[in-house]
């Protein structure tokens, strides 16, 4: 092994040795110039102590085609020399190229090695970050999706189809169902309003005919039945639109939303109270909150006489419950009590028309299109406690 260095040396002594004696020094000087720490000088003579025998290989020291190469001790020649010695090369033209044996080598390799491992380290970390990044983003917009989908309405939310092949394929086919699904409740809407508008003829027509019946108990029970029938028919269409609304979420101060229900209730004549205070705000839409809480206190008016709302908050939630002292629910129907069409125990009948078990089903879908939810809790004493909480913003100075 060969260093840089003495290869320089022994190209050096070849040129020396193939110029004439003329332009020697001027070459000499210019090889200094250009590597001083080769300690390059040419003499008559050869220094004393040269050892011409030396291993030239052991010492890494270019081989001289045709001219001898040796080691001499260093300062033997007077001139300031390496530790570790002169190596000598016999010119051609007799004379001797002098230079120092113990010339600085090539950097280690460790030198080079650390830095260049520590780039291409700090490369791959970036290039792996930059090939996650492009993987989970496209998860998230996924997720984000799927999530989002059905809480505020039943438009697609359309994904960018981009990423991995397969996760553009996923992207694709959930698009397309939300399409399909979207088409599918429009066509159940339209197909349930037309046959509501359709149906209005003939009831209209029977309402007229059973005007006529002479029999007082029978026309009021023919009407009463022709009620049911239109209440039945706009209470399928509201649930139908349910969560379609196009209301665009603002920040609500639910304080004075709530407050605003109560009193609007009240002032019909109704025994509605409202016991809280203003602690900050929701994101949402206020009209289906003022719906929401419209079903809740009609629902408390209705089976229990009269109703308490209150309203109190927590760090990240709004709390509120809407309070009745009637007869409650029976705990093995409350599962199934926030479902369309579905009612309570027989102490929560249809007498005097009191519904089709819509109100609760529809707040429940407000809440939840608002990411909260509806909770049904006995009233301590008797009767029933509709919580509902919501998600809260940043508190109201």
């Amino acid at each position: 092994r060969v260093s840089y260095e003495h290869g320089l040396t022994a190209a050096a002594a070849w040129l020396l040795g193939r110029v004439p004696e003329p332009q020697r020094p001027a070459l000499l000087q210019d090889l200094v110039a250009d590597s001083p720490e080769l300690g390059l000088l040419t003499t008559r003579d050869a220094p004393p102590g040269v050892d011409w025998d030396t291993d030239a290989e052991k010492r890494h020291l270019w081989p001289m085609p045709g001219g001898r190469v040796g080691f001499a001790p260093s300062g033997d020649d007077g001139a300031s020399a390496a530790e570790g010695g002169k190596v000598v090369f016999e010119l051609d033209n007799g004379a001797f190229l002098v230079a120092n044996a113990d010339q600085p080598g090539p950097p280690p390799l460790s030198s080079i090695l650390v830095p260049t491992l520590a780039l291409l380290a700090a490369l791959l970390a970036v290039l792996t970050f930059w090939a996650m990044r492009s993987l989970t983003m496209p998860l998230r917009r996924f997720d984000s999706a799927v999530e989002r989908f059905g809480h505020d309405a039943v438009d697609p939310v359309l994904l960018t189809e981009e990423g991995p092949a397969e996760l553009r394929e996923a992207a694709r086919a959930f698009n397309r169902m939300q399409r399909r699904i979207s088409r599918l409740v429009e066509d159940r809407t339209r197909m349930l309003a037309a046959v509501s508008h359709d149906l209005r003829t003939p009831v209209t027509r029977v309402r007229l005919h059973a005007e006529a019946i002479s029999s007082d108990e029978l026309r009021d029970q023919i009407l009463a039945n022709l009620d049911e029938m239109d209440r039945l028919l706009e209470g399928a269409l509201v649930q139908l639109r349910d969560g379609g609304s196009s209301e665009k979420p603002v920040d609500v101060d639910l304080f004075s939303l709530v407050q605003t229900v109560v009193e609007r209730t009240a002032d019909c004549g109704a025994a509605v109270s409202f016991d809280g205070k203003p602690g900050g705000r929701v994101r949402g839409q206020p009209e289906a909150l003022m719906r929401l809480f419209d079903n809740l206190i009609d629902n408390a008016l209705k089976y229990g006489g009269s109703a308490t709302v209150t309203l109190d908050w927590d760090a990240s939630r709004a709390r509120v419950r809407v309070i009745d002292h009637g007869q409650g629910i029976a705990d093995d129907a409350k599962a199934g009590l926030l479902e369309p069409f579905t009612r309570g125990d027989c102490s929560r009948n249809r007498d005097s028309g009191s519904g089709f078990g819509l109100g609760l089903s529809i707040a429940d879908a407000i809440a939840r299109s608002h990411k909260g939810s509806i909770a049904l809790e006995d009233t301590p004493g008797g009767g029933l406690t509709v919580l509902v909480t919501l998600p809260a913003q940043t508190p109201t100075v």
